[in-house]
Formats: C-alpha cells, structure tokens, sequence
C-alpha cells in the first residue's frame, strides 16, 4: 500500500416539499438521494448540487445547510469508477420544475417523519443512507 488514498466527493440532496422529503430507489445500492459526485472542475459545491439535481430529476431547488456526511463503498457500481465515495448531505428545499424520474433510479417515494422506517427493504436501514435520513429526520424535529 502506498499511503494514497482516492475517493470521490458526492453531493446529496435531501429535498424537502411540503413535510416530505424525496428519496429515490438505485438498481444497485437501494436508498438513494438525488445528487452525485463533484466533478474535477467544480469549486461551488452550491451550483454542482443544484446542476445534479435538475438533471437528474427535473427539479429546481434552494440549496441550505450542510448537515451530516458519510463515507460508502459502491461494489463494482456502475457509475462510480473508484468504489470509496465521501457523500455531503444537504438539506434543501423544491423551488420548482417537474419531477421525472432519471435512468439511474428505478422508483422514488416522497418520505415522512412518520413513514420513513418503512421505506424499501429492510435491508436498507444499516445502510449509510438510511442512517443519514434517520439523521435528517431526528434533527428536524427536535
């Protein structure tokens, strides 16, 4: 081992519209954020987020606080050549546009407080991506 370390940033988005915010289904890793990695060129993690997210889905949001991180590990996933990712959790409001579901995904729920431990596989729930809407629903209503 040489001591170098490579992984991809990743931006995620945690879209709130009216009480609910919108998870989405991935083929291959099950709970999903609308979002994706920073590009090599991209300094403004604002812009790159907002540009993921309306193509992604067709949605224009109001990007706010940066709220939790976490680190995953994407087996052979398709789209991420280096499998270590380091993903930023934002929280972040619909301003507008169209929802359409992207290719990358395979369905979508918008979640509650009170629904969200129901969604998808239970195998879900030790994911990092469950634990970062746990994260996000605990700290909105404390």
């Amino acid at each position: 081992m040489n001591g170098n370390q490579l992984f991809y940033i990743g931006l995620k988005a945690f879209i709130e519209k009216d009480g609910s915010v919108l998870a989405l289904k991935d083929a291959s890793i099950g709970l999903d954020f609308p979002g994706g990695k920073l590009k090599e060129e991209e300094w403004n993690l604002v812009e790159s987020l907002r540009r993921e997210v309306k193509e992604e889905t067709g949605l224009d949001i109001e990007v706010g606080e940066l709220f939790t991180a976490w680190r995953v590990k994407f087996p052979q996933h398709p789209i991420y050549k280096i499998n270590d990712v380091f993903l930023l959790g934002f929280r972040c409001r619909y301003v507008g546009g169209e929802f359409k579901i992207s290719d990358e995904h395979t369905d979508y729920k918008w979640l509650t407080k009170e629904n969200y431990n129901q969604a998808w596989a239970n195998a879900d729930r030790e994911k990092p991506h469950f634990k970062a809407l746990e994260k996000y629903f605990k700290k909105k209503y404390r």
